[in-house]
């Protein structure tokens, strides 16, 4: 009964089973905290694990089921902060302020947890960022640019990483200075954004990598850069504004949903023409200027390919 109704209940019950494991089961959990706000579409985790004289961490928790979840998300790509980047920011320095744990840090989170950890340790006073001896980003989206600048990143050189899977559809949105490694995994697509279906080494436990990205993966973050440039702040606001009245209007309450069954897009779809002209007429356009950038990448990339073989 405890992971009933629980997403993925399988993979958190091997979770748990880890967490018994000789390697684990000495950690220690401090400083738990959450926070959900439908109003401010806020949703926001951290919990710090200490491993007993040696070293903490903090880790944030990613996108739940929630659409106020996912909407937050989506918000990033007109808004900084959000309601969560702020609240990582401040969980960092107070739990850098609790004197329980030890002296280093390591700060990291998957999805929406890598952007919020990231976000918390560049932001973060010079004083906690000195403690932090490594910095790492799963699979988590970047920042609109401008945001952070390499002299931001400058102090950290050496002490973070980012890790993608080679069919990447979340750690390539947006920008990011952290270097990045290519970490191999099972699945297509959105599959592998999940840490569960990521390769291990097994005899050092370290994630199986990759020399780089595949060319359709390339491709894939080019276009999404091509096309999230071309349109303003207000535009991106527009767009996810009609977005998330289009799930609402397909009957969609929780992400789940649409992530089931493989009907994603015909979901999309009924939600598209239930919403109001000016909604769908977003959309349109959004999705026809992504279909557009897609078509300029590839091209250009083609017409490379052709000059370099001549």
């Amino acid at each position: 009964t405890m992971f009933s109704g629980m997403h993925r209940a399988q993979m958190i019950q091997q979770l748990f089973w880890m967490a018994a494991s000789p390697r684990f089961r000495e950690l220690l959990i401090y400083d738990h905290e959450a926070a959900f706000d439908e109003t401010q579409d806020l949703q926001f985790a951290a919990t710090t694990f200490v491993c007993p004289g040696r070293f903490a961490y903090v880790g944030f928790r990613g996108t739940d089921t929630t659409l106020t979840g996912w909407r937050e998300d989506f918000n990033m790509a007109y808004m900084v902060p959000v309601p969560a980047q702020d609240l990582a920011l401040r969980y960092l320095e107070a739990v850098a302020a609790d004197l329980r744990l030890p002296e280093h840090l390591i700060v990291g989170g998957h999805s929406k947890g890598g952007n919020l950890a990231e976000y918390a340790v560049l932001k973060a006073p010079a004083a906690v960022r000195e403690r932090v001896v490594h910095l790492y980003n799963h699979d988590g989206p970047g920042f609109m640019p401008g945001t952070f600048s390499a002299t931001d990143y400058a102090p950290l050189a050496g002490r973070m990483t980012k890790q993608v899977p080679a069919d990447s559809m979340v750690g390539i949105l947006m920008e990011s200075g952290m270097p990045t490694e290519v970490v191999q995994a099972a699945g297509r697509g959105f599959e592998q954004h999940s840490v569960y279906r990521w390769d291990v080494v097994a005899d050092d436990g370290r994630f199986a990598t990759a020399a780089a990205l595949p060319e359709r993966t390339e491709r894939r973050a080019e276009a999404l850069a091509v096309w999230l440039a071309s349109m303003d702040g207000d535009d991106r606001e527009r767009m996810v504004d009609a977005l998330f009245n289009a799930l609402k209007s397909a009957g969609v309450t929780d992400a789940a949903q649409l992530f089931g069954g493989g009907r994603e897009w015909a979901i999309l779809r009924d939600g598209v023409m239930r919403a109001p002209v000016s909604d769908r007429t977003t959309m349109l356009n959004a999705l026809r200027g992504l279909t557009r950038a897609f078509s300029d990448v590839t091209a250009a990339r083609n017409n490379a390919r052709r000059s370099g073989k001549k």
